[in-house]
């Protein structure tokens, strides 16, 4: 299939929000077990349209809970959770963070590894390097891999 390059990182680029959008399905099966309650995203069930996109697929951080006040944004991830010391996460998405922290939620960030997955929950005060890098050159906070919880889905990832 012929994916269209990205001009900005402004632009709306569908066929990365699909593959995103995927790995988010698989795994909220295993966070509303672990978590013990149910998840929504702002674009559930919305017909989403590549050339005039709702905002809602703009939303920051992806499932929330409203009653338990928990946030998981979930990042997949195509190298091994060995291969890098740390990985990236966008500073807009802490700055997010730390907003909704202020009102009470707890937030989590679940990578999905290419061999396992991993969850750490954001804290107030961290210590996380930040690196200007990506394809369009923006700054992005560099969690340490070790710092981070196993989180047993299966066998088979």
């Amino acid at each position: 299939m012929y994916r269209p390059p990205q001009k900005s990182r402004f632009d709306f680029n569908y066929y990365k929000w699909l593959e995103g959008r995927k790995t988010e399905d698989e795994m909220r099966p295993h966070l509303e077990k672990f978590f013990d309650c149910k998840f929504h995203r702002q674009d559930d069930g919305l017909e989403i349209d590549p050339n005039n996109p709702p905002l809602e697929v703009f939303d920051k951080l992806d499932f929330r809970n409203e009653e338990k006040k928990i946030i998981v944004e979930v990042k997949g991830r195509k190298c091994p959770s060995h291969q890098y010391r740390d990985t990236i996460i966008t500073t807009s998405k802490i700055d997010e963070a730390l907003m909704e922290m202020e009102n009470g939620w707890d937030v989590y960030y679940l990578f999905k590894f290419r061999n396992k997955c991993k969850l750490i929950k954001q804290v107030k005060n961290h210590n996380w390097g930040i690196k200007i890098t990506g394809t369009f050159r923006i700054p992005h906070y560099l969690i340490p891999v070790c710092e981070m919880d196993e989180f047993n889905i299966s066998h088979k990832i």
